[in-house]
């Protein structure tokens, strides 16, 4: 029947609370108890998952407990000092130690369903206020739950007929608890009711049973790394759950701060910053020949070493321009300009030019622009690039006539070329190719063709990115001009863009960190070519240019990447 239904969910939901193992005791004058056993193995598992609770979060974790013992001890504290407060909850009868387990007897919710199975339109506004009465009971008694979910509240009809709520689980609650630890209560609870019967009952119910002051400090908590792991699962299903609520407490005190606390010392994000850090420190004591970098630097002229580094500090400006252009919102430029040199620390491994495009969508997401949007956007930055450097390129070849660096590709390039070009095409002829490339290049087209549109209208973007490209490209060149010069080396612009901008594109076919390795060997290559510059010189020039240009510009990023992590720009 109903009522037996009933009884068998209340059981249920103890074992969904705290993953023990309940079993169902009659006793001999029929009475039905519930056996709660907590086991040594899986307090284990529970120690580990606290300690690293503990170490990430801000004091949001509860105190440690290392034995079964003292789990159960803490257990049976807090069901006493509950019961004693007057908070309706199942009252623990006795405890035993089995091997390697402890048990706890405690009576049996009978009638009572956990919030989890009850049908939304059956919260009526009188079950509400009874599960923050008990809420209210037991701060007022200094205890705090410290992990409400859907399956510790239960309710139920008492004597009268009026709704009833019962708290379980308190195992991991704490007797002369924090401010802190009763603010998570009531927001961990606010999410719990949003998710059941919406953000402004869930808000409305609260404001009826406790004081505005308490209610106003609760918005910096709610945040899903504060919420019990059920209840971030649920509010996963349902986004936006929790920013309705932070909406909801506005509307009802507008004097509330519900700017998200911080409560993690550390997430994902500082995860990979370390271990890039970790790498970035291997790929350098690994690959640079820190002795012929010391050579360079001491047989260089000072003045145009100087002149060589700050051309390739310019040109980040140049490449954050080209974003702000191609943005589909305002960016200010110098935060912009910020990403362009975290990405010189982030290209120590990744490969040339990914760093910098991962970054820009950060930035750009981070602003609220649609994913899709995002990779259009800074795929028209890449884009742009590609096309000013080959304009260059041509128009570099066309002044410089017969007498310049640039030669056709030898007889192995152009046949593998081909044999690439007519793979594709061939690839493009087999049904469930093309319709998985159509699959992914359709939307990011479609979602690109009104931003081209939008920006063919405004020619003035255009300029902005053509010149950004041009300053970075010119940039580029200033500094290999220098570095050159530092050993008393000169080339005519010609040669110079020529050389750099073959260098430079054959590193961008090779997937290696900056292009390291391949920029090296093709600009040696092509500034020892017949009649050109000593190879000694030519090494020596070209190991200070990627020094300055790439390896010393390696802490400025790291510095830029921490501002903008700081900032949450990124």
């Amino acid at each position: 029947g109903d009522g037996e239904l009933a009884v068998d969910l209340g059981a249920v939901a103890i074992t969904r609370q705290g993953d023990h193992r309940v079993y169902a005791l009659t006793t001999q004058s029929g009475e039905r108890l519930d056996v709660v056993v907590l086991d040594g193995d899986r307090q284990v598992i529970g120690v580990l998952a606290r300690t690293w609770r503990s170490v990430r979060l801000r004091g949001i974790e509860g105190r440690a407990v290392v034995s079964l013992r003292q789990a159960a001890e803490r257990a049976a504290l807090l069901s006493y000092a509950a019961s004693a407060a007057g908070v309706h909850t199942p009252r623990l009868l006795a405890m035993a130690e089995a091997e390697d387990s402890m048990l706890l007897v405690q009576e049996h919710p009978n009638g009572a369903t956990p919030l989890r199975d009850v049908p939304v339109e059956q919260v009526t506004d009188a079950v509400l206020d009874a599960v923050w009465e008990q809420i209210r009971l037991a701060h007022s008694a200094g205890l705090a739950h410290r992990a409400l979910t859907s399956d510790v509240v239960l309710l139920q009809v008492g004597a009268d007929g009026t709704p009833d709520a019962l708290l379980t689980g308190w195992d991991s609650g704490d007797v002369a608890s924090s401010d802190l630890a009763r603010r998570m209560d009531i927001s961990q609870l606010l999410a719990v009711l949003a998710l059941r019967v919406g953000a402004e009952r869930a808000v409305a119910s609260a404001a009826r049973m406790l004081p505005d002051d308490d209610l106003a400090t609760t918005g910096p908590l709610l945040q899903a790394i504060a919420m019990p792991p059920t209840t971030r699962e649920e509010a996963r299903q349902h986004k936006g759950v929790l920013g309705e609520v932070r909406e909801a407490l506005l509307t009802r005190l507008p004097e509330a701060d519900v700017e998200p606390e911080r409560l993690v010392r550390f997430g994902v994000r500082t995860v990979l910053t370390l271990a890039l850090t970790i790498v970035a420190v291997v790929v350098v004591i690994t690959t640079v020949n820190f002795g012929q970098i010391r050579t360079a630097l001491t047989q260089a002229e000072p003045w145009w070493v100087a002149v060589s580094f700050g051309l390739g500090m310019l040109t980040f400006l140049g490449s954050a321009l080209s974003l702000v252009a191609f943005s589909p919102v305002k960016l200010p430029l110098w935060r912009t300009t910020l990403v362009q040199c975290a990405a010189s620390f982030v290209a120590l491994v990744a490969p040339a030019g990914v760093g910098p495009a991962a970054l820009n969508m950060r930035m750009l997401t981070r602003r609220g622009v649609a994913n899709t949007l995002a990779v259009a956007s800074v795929g028209l930055v890449q884009v742009s690039q590609f096309i000013t450097t080959i304009l260059l390129l041509v128009v570099l070849s066309l002044v410089s006539g017969s007498d310049s660096a640039l030669q056709m590709p030898s007889g192995t390039v152009l046949t593998a070329a081909a044999a690439v070009v007519l793979a594709v095409t061939a690839a493009m002829f087999v049904p469930p190719v093309r319709q998985r490339i159509a699959a992914r290049a359709l939307p990011l087209w479609r979602q690109t063709w009104p931003r081209l549109v939008q920006l063919l209208s405004q020619p003035q973007r255009f300029a902005i990115a053509v010149a950004g490209n041009l300053l970075q490209t010119f940039a580029y060149l200033g500094a290999f001009a220098a570095s050159l010069a530092a050993f008393g080396q000169h080339l005519s612009l010609i040669d110079l863009a020529l050389i750099y901008l073959l260098g430079n594109a054959a590193g961008a076919l090779v997937p290696t960190p900056g292009g390291l390795g391949t920029v090296e060997i093709a600009l040696i290559g092509a500034l020892i070519r017949p009649g050109g510059i000593p190879a000694a010189l030519a090494t020596s020039a070209v190991v200070l240019f990627r020094a300055l240009t790439f390896w010393g510009r390696v802490p400025f990023g790291w510095l830029a990447m921490r501002v903008l992590q700081r900032t949450g720009e990124l």
